[in-house]
């Protein structure tokens, strides 16, 4: 399938828009508070009907779409493990934390986490999006989503991203 990437610039102030301007299809300032507001920014940006958001010091392997693309067939959102390439003690306290959410799924309840999130555009509408909010603004997504009861979510377990822990201190 054709992709769309959309680059939201809050304000950086090294060379990251010179960087990323090669590689992404649009870059745009970021006009909406908190990172919540930079999600939807590039959503209201976007031609598509599938959003997957992810950040700045995430990678993903090479399949991350294609699983997302799979997943996106049967269900209305996907999410998958957020792994951290450079761990320390809050990481590890996270991913143990993390463990634990996964026996919410059988409620039915995803932690949809900001770096590994994808969701058709029905689905992102319906929740009216992301709020303005940069403290768990994937959190309340998760609980926006769930509240919606026709709205079927999918944890992958290959759908999985490697983030830096830097932003846990």
């Amino acid at each position: 399938g054709r992709y769309e990437v959309i680059i939201v610039d809050g304000d950086s102030s090294d060379r990251t828009r010179e960087i990323v301007e090669i590689y992404a299809d649009k870059v745009i300032s970021q006009r909406s508070e908190g990172i919540g507001g930079a999600r939807r920014d590039g959503v209201e940006a976007s031609r598509g009907n599938v959003f997957v958001f992810t950040d700045a010091d995430t990678i993903y392997d090479e399949n991350w779409l294609s699983i997302i693309s799979e997943n996106l067939r049967r269900y209305d959102v996907s999410t998958g493990p957020v792994l951290f390439y450079d761990e320390n003690f809050r990481s590890d306290l996270l991913q143990y934390w993390r463990k634990i959410y996964l026996l919410f799924h059988s409620f039915n309840f995803y932690w949809l986490i900001g770096s590994n999130i994808a969701i058709r555009e029905e689905a992102y509408q319906r929740i009216n999006g992301h709020r303005d909010i940069s403290i768990l603004e994937d959190f309340d997504i998760s609980v926006k989503t769930f509240k919606e009861r026709e709205i079927r979510s999918k944890y992958d377990k290959n759908q999985r991203v490697y983030t830096s822990a830097r932003r846990l201190d």
